[in-house]
């Protein structure tokens, strides 16, 4: 049986909640330095945003669902006869009414320009 393990936390300052999940439903490694668990983020510590109004003592767990967008860029440049790739992720959850959100990138890598206007239609 596949367990998932949710956990809210409150660390700097910084509301949090992290998802072994996403170890395999995110391309990118999505761990805040120091933390064990891939995590997103809601954002500074407020009035609105705090553990007082995102744990509920009277229902500990909470159904949270978290999608994953990961997005290509091609960066062509038709003079110079180049192609640069890069990849980009959001990971977005639902917790309790308030969105907590991750992003991650790589840096742009050469492309063979013939390849790319194969994948881009040009």
């Amino acid at each position: 049986m596949k367990k998932t393990v949710l956990v809210l936390g409150f660390l700097s300052q910084i509301s949090a909640f992290a998802s072994s999940e996403l170890d395999w439903l995110a391309h990118f490694d999505h761990r805040v330095v120091g933390e064990g668990l891939p995590c997103i983020t809601g954002g500074a510590c407020s009035d609105v945003l705090n553990p007082g109004n995102l744990i509920d003592p009277k229902e500990k767990i909470s159904v949270a669902p978290i999608r994953v967008i990961l997005s290509e860029r091609l960066l062509m440049d038709q003079e110079k006869k180049t192609c640069q790739r890069i990849l980009e992720e959001t990971v977005k959850g639902l917790v309790r009414g308030k969105i907590f959100q991750h992003f991650r990138y790589d840096s742009l890598k050469d492309v063979d320009f013939e390849k790319c206007e194969k994948v881009a239609g040009v």
